[in-house]
């Protein structure tokens, strides 16, 4: 993410201060819908990983349909933002 941040200095103190981890988001299935997904991701300070690796994503983004045993992630224990067989 190139832009700058939008976020408030109120809520990134909040945010630092809670001692929360950063959720890691991956956009690399997400293609009609990517410029709104990372005005999101920049207001809610979450990271974006665009490469579509291996590595520990806590959020998948998918732009089309996703079907159960579909594995084009990493872990069991991420998420995805639609339900399987969703259609959009």
């Amino acid at each position: 993410m190139t832009s700058k941040t939008l976020v408030s200095p109120t809520i990134q103190r909040k945010y630092k201060m809670s001692g929360k981890r950063v959720p890691i988001v991956d956009t690399s299935q997400a293609r009609s819908n990517i410029e709104v997904l990372r005005m999101c991701l920049q207001e809610l300070n979450w990271k974006e990983r665009t490469t579509s690796s291996f590595t520990n994503s806590d959020i998948y983004w998918h732009s089309g349909t996703f079907h159960e045993g579909n594995r084009n992630f990493g872990l069991t224990s991420a998420r995805v933002n639609k339900f399987p067989g969703m259609i959009s």
